[in-house]
């Protein structure tokens, strides 16, 4: 699925936001507006991809209740950080693929 994300997304034709777009709001100062931007963009990107699996029946994320957005938003920022040849994709992708990475469901 992660392999899938980054093919789809290889061109950010038709994406509002990409990862540079999305690692600029996310690394902003505390209180600028720009973080409020991350967050709201992290957090539809990761309801977005639960809901995704909740149709399909599969899963590729799996995170506790305790997980917190803020944890969430660290956890993308690491990876644009630790990848910065894919911030020209997809931010929604992006965040399935870090997310992915950092909160991998056990293999059956």
């Amino acid at each position: 699925m992660i392999g899938l994300a980054l093919t789809l997304a290889a061109s950010s034709m038709g994406t509002f936001y990409t990862g540079n777009k999305l690692y600029k709001l996310c690394t902003a100062p505390p209180g600028d507006s720009d973080v409020g931007l991350c967050l709201g963009l992290v957090g539809g990107a990761s309801d977005m991809l639960a809901a995704i699996q909740g149709i399909a029946g599969g899963s590729s994320v799996c995170t506790s209740s305790n997980v917190t957005l803020g944890q969430e938003k660290d956890v993308v920022v690491k990876y644009l950080s630790d990848h910065p040849e894919v911030r020209d994709r997809s931010a929604a992708s992006i965040v399935l693929v870090a997310l992915s990475q950092a909160f991998p469901c056990p293999k059956a």
